[in-house]
């Protein structure tokens, strides 16, 4: 059996829905590579402007944010050894215990 001839307006509709899954990847692709080229702007390199492919530009965000995730680790425990070593250290561990302990000697 023979399949039925296409005629001139469904050939149309063909086109039409080709356009539009052109277009719609076109619209697609802009939008990936303007995210990849707002992620390049984030990332410290020399020089600034150098050219960088979308696989150098995701390994150097994975290390980009390693690195300030360190660096923010390390900050913290800084922080931490600063706040441990500002506490007031007594003989028995606390002020109040202190105050109670030099009251006490002032009345004997």
């Amino acid at each position: 059996m023979m399949k039925p001839r296409e005629t001139q307006c469904q050939r149309n509709l063909g086109d039409g829905s080709r356009f539009f899954t052109n277009s719609r990847e076109r619209w697609r692709q802009l939008n990936v590579n303007g995210a990849f080229a707002d992620l390049r702007r984030l990332l410290p390199t020399h020089p600034p402007d150098r050219r960088l492919s979308k696989n150098q530009i995701l390994r150097l965000a994975l290390r980009y944010i390693s690195f300030l995730d360190r660096l923010v680790e390390e900050q913290q425990e800084q922080e931490e050894e600063q706040e441990v070593r500002a506490a007031p250290r007594g003989r028995s561990g606390s002020l109040e215990e202190e105050e109670e302990e030099e009251e006490e000697e002032e009345e004997e």
